[in-house]
């Protein structure tokens, strides 16, 4: 009878082939026709259809020919096709089989010998390796290492598996006797590893006699792995191991990597804990590989134990020649966890030579290391206070260089510093004031104001305050058209627009003049920085500068008699004061006029009531802000402290008792299984009806980046199925990357495929396809319903701080804006929660879940298993009839997040 086929993911997969066609090409076709031929017999035996009517064929047409294609594909098909009959007995024509594999295994050509070496080691069969176990020895003194090597796992292969083992009862001795005579390095390693795994004592002996004078770097590892395992067994050897792992920690990388690891393994002593922090931190300098740098120090993280390797910090730095930023970030933080106050002064030394270094740097990612750098710079100065004021005037000296993210980070810092180091006050202040000309940026010009405003107190410190702000703000009273167009407009026609003269010609202008008046134009950018944005309209820093004059008045008033000296101080600042209100007329919102005008009433015709308390309000809430971040701090320090400590009821676990502690350990609830199982029974997607010929259902399962598909097939009818098989389309970021391919199903029989879809995207797609079979010669198909994929799955809530949330939020470009309305609910604090328990999102806003007010304001922050961020700011009020309505915004890097979340966040 004839069979039709058609096979999935080969060459033939559109076309259907009978047995007679290929009868006739494995009989009269050439090498490329049986190699066609084969290729589908392999794949039909994989599909469950050994093809035994074309057995003999095989062994005819194709079995003696020299091809090494068609070897390699006998061997698979050798792997696949059943060897014994229906009573188990070994089928005849296998007879002629091993003959064939027996000439191979005598074959002159080397590497015919060792891929039937390596193919024999999947055979489970005893009457079909008993004749070829004489040959399978000779080939362990074959002159060619690659036959050798192969020869030692196929005789590990005979003697491990139990169906075999009878074979060979003589293997470890025949292993044994071989590694004397050995000198290649992969058959030494590859004869190890057998004779480990065979007899534990004979592979001592050869380790005790070879591992001094070991230089191979695969027979290294092998003994790495085989010391390892042997000291749990037998802890009396552990001394002996571990000094034998100690002299290979400085071998080469990968073999001082692996040292390292079975020594964190061995023993906890603190100086042999240090050299492995060592070797671990020499592999990640070494190699060039960023991923195996990152695992190298990720392991010195599990080997902190207080300061036991702040020794390490300044090898630890040597990493950061490496220009990957993810690298240089593990770095900074496990430089942060080793460093002491002995080697904090180093340590910030070299971070002041990487920050210097990184302006001349020309990568993608100089900014984001410019600030992670910055980072750990102040939170080296938090933890060690008495290098504040140096950390201080070391981030200073870079304020002009620094982008506005940055140098509003720094500013921040300055401030923190001020308020909670009043020893180290002044000089702060006095960095700062000399360092005001370079800052560029609006923000952290409004840090700056507000801190030399609430904070210079003496009578010194206010003139020489007043000194610079005046220099930086240049000659007052501001003029509509001379000042707003001479520093703004006046340039851009000067070098754009030629002068024409009286007659109409155009004047001609020397490079001098050119010079000269491009190095004007420097000089004035960079004396008048805080003029040229006031002149630009910015509103928030000329109400930040209005308060802050006012402050240094009002002290400065204070402190002087009643006299010309302070009337004279007081009248410049309404000047400038009245400049700004003029020169911005028109561009003032009534916020800043008001702030604007509230100082100049304050300190015209203010009480020193009123006086006092427009000094002391805004101190008093920026040092209540600051206090609140200690506790925070201290609470997070406290929360890891706990979260690593061992509490006092915990058993004391003693290595020589571990069988009996096993035994007694309390065995895990029946109940967990049972659970696991009902979580899966929820990812269950039917996909037919009952009543389809075919009934199909999906049990669906996230691995890492793909999504595995496992489908459950039921034949329903009284007839056999062929080339059933299932085909599955995608939309969206989603590609089917692994498919099933075609089986044949009995009747009221079960089927399982499995199908891998590969997501590059967190973003809203489903899944649609049919199942197809062969009955009688007639294709039937049947379509599948859709499966949608939840989004939600591939969402976890993450942290990030706030300067990095305000990064991404100008950053990204999607913005998807949802409103919220008529929603019932308690209170905001309830709906906040609902919020991130649906859109796994994780809330930066302190304090706003226990928020008890009719208004509400939170920044929400989530990472995708892909590494796409997504942010959230929800703004709601509560209404008088006891809805929340407001809206929330989501932002992100690509469109579908942004759809995806917003969708979620309308269900609500």
């Amino acid at each position: 009878m004839t069979s039709l086929y058609t096979v999935a993911n080969n060459p033939f997969s559109s076309t259907f082939v009978d047995t007679s066609s290929l009868h006739a090409s494995l009989e009269k076709g050439s090498d490329d026709d049986r190699i066609r031929a084969m290729t589908q017999i392999v794949y039909m035996a994989l599909a469950g259809d050994s093809q035994s009517q074309l057995l003999m064929d095989i062994i005819r047409y194709v079995l003696p020919s020299k091809n090494r294609q068609l070897k390699k594909l006998l061997h698979q098909y050798w792997e696949a096709v059943p060897k014994v009959d229906a009573h188990g007995k070994l089928r005849q024509e296998m007879i002629l089989v091993v003959n064939a594999i027996r000439n191979d295994l005598q074959h002159p050509n080397e590497y015919i010998r060792g891929g039937t070496l390596r193919f024999l080691t999947k055979f489970r069969e005893a009457e079909l390796l008993e004749p070829l176990v004489p040959t399978i020895r000779e080939c362990l003194e074959h002159r060619n290492s690659y036959v050798r090597k192969n020869a030692l796992f196929c005789i590990l292969a005979i003697a491990q598996n139990e169906p075999t083992a009878f074979l060979m009862p003589d293997a470890a001795d025949v292993i044994s006797a071989s590694l004397e005579l050995e000198s290649d390095g992969v058959c030494m390693r590859n004869g190890f590893v057998a004779l480990a795994r065979l007899n534990r004592d004979l592979a001592y002996v050869y380790f005790r006699e070879r591992y001094a004078t070991c230089s191979d770097t695969m027979l290294k590892l092998a003994f790495i792995d085989f010391a390892a395992q042997d000291a749990a067994k037998s802890p009396d050897l552990a001394p002996t191991y571990t000094q034998f792992l100690l002299n290979w920690l400085t071998s080469t990388s990968v073999v001082a990597y692996e040292a390292a690891n079975a020594l964190s393994h061995l023993t906890t002593d603190q100086a042999i804990l240090t050299k492995v922090a060592s070797a671990y931190i020499n592999v990640a300098v070494k190699e060039t590989d960023n991923s195996v740098k990152i695992t190298a120090l990720n392991q010195v993280f599990s080997l902190i134990q207080d300061d036991n390797l702040s020794s390490l910090v300044m090898d630890v730095l040597l990493v950061l020649s490496t220009p990957d930023l993810n690298v240089r970030k593990t770095t900074l933080k496990l430089a942060l966890e080793l460093v002491s106050s002995s080697t904090v002064k180093q340590v910030l030394k070299l971070l002041k030579t990487e920050l210097a270094n990184s302006f001349k740097q020309n990568y993608d990612s100089s900014d984001q290391y410019r600030s992670a750098l910055i980072e750990t710079i102040r939170q080296l100065a938090s933890t060690f206070n008495e290098s504040a004021g140096d950390v201080v005037n070391l981030l200073l000296e870079f304020l002009g260089d620094l982008d506005s993210e940055s140098s509003l980070n720094v500013v921040n810092y300055v401030k923190e510093v001020v308020d909670l180091h009043p020893d180290k006050r002044a000089s702060v202040l006095d960095g700062l004031m000399h360092s005001v000309h370079a800052i560029r940026s609006s923000r952290a010009y409004l840090s700056a104001l507000w801190a030399l405003g609430d904070y210079c107190e003496t009578r010194e410190q206010i003139e020489e305050c007043l000194s610079v702000l005046k220099e930086a703000i240049g000659p007052v009273p501001f003029t509509v058209n001379s000042d707003a167009k001479s520093d703004t407009e006046e340039v851009k026609q000067h070098s754009t627009k030629p002068k024409v003269l009286a007659d109409g010609t155009y004047a001609s202008e020397s490079p001098l003049e050119a010079a000269a008046a491009a190095a004007k134009e420097a000089e004035r950018d960079e004396m008048h920085q805080l003029r040229k944005l006031i002149l630009n309209g910015d509103v928030f820093l000329s109400g930040a500068l209005a308060a802050t004059l006012t402050k240094l008045a009002i002290r400065y008033k204070q402190m002087l008699e009643p006299g010309s000296e302070a009337n004279k101080m007081q009248a410049e600042i309404l000047l400038i004061l009245a400049s700004i209100v003029r020169i911005q007329t028109g561009t003032l919102n009534d916020d800043a006029f008001d702030r604007i005008y509230s100082c100049i009433n304050i300190l015209v015709q203010g009480s020193p009531e009123e006086q006092q308390k427009f000094l002391s309000a805004p101190l008093k809430a920026f040092k209540s802000l600051v206090t609140h971040n200690q506790e925070v701090k201290a609470g997070q320090t406290a929360s890891a402290t706990e979260k690593h400590a061992t509490r006092i009821e915990t058993p004391v676990k003693f290595r020589l008792f571990s069988s009996l502690q096993t035994a007694l350990e309390k065995p895990k609830p029946k109940t967990q299984k049972a659970t696991s199982s009902l979580s899966q029974l929820k990812q269950v997607t039917q996909l037919t009806g009952y009543s389809d010929p075919v009934y199909a259902e999906a049990l669906m399962s996230i691995s890492q980046l793909d999504i595995v598909l496992n489908v459950m097939l039921f034949n329903q009818t009284s007839e056999t199925l062929e080339d059933l098989k299932v085909e599955f389309c995608t939309t969206g970021e989603l590609k089917i990357v692994e498919v099933s391919p075609p089986v044949n199903v009995a009747p009221m029989s079960f089927h399982t495929a499995r199908v891998a879809v590969r997501v590059t995207s967190a973003d809203s797609a489903s899944i649609f396809g049919d199942i197809s079979y062969t009955t009688k010669q007639k294709e039937h198909i049947v379509l599948l319903n859709d499966i949608r994929l939840n989004i939600m799955d591939y969402i976890r809530p993450s942290k990030c701080t706030d300067d990095e949330f305000r990064v991404m939020w100008s950053k990204f470009e999607w913005e998807n804006k949802v409103p919220i309305q008529s929603t019932k609910m308690d209170s905001l604090s309830k709906y906040l929660d609902l919020f991130m328990r649906e859109t796994h999102m994780e809330c930066l806003t302190e304090g706003a879940l226990e928020e008890s007010g009719k208004f509400l304001s939170a920044n929400l922050y989530a990472r995708s298993c892909f590494g796409e961020d997504a942010l959230a700011n929800l703004s709601i009020e509560l209404t008088p009839e006891g809805a929340v309505s407001g809206h929330a915004r989501i932002r992100t890097e690509q469109r579908g997040p942004a759809v995806s979340i917003g969708d979620r966040v309308a269900l609500l």
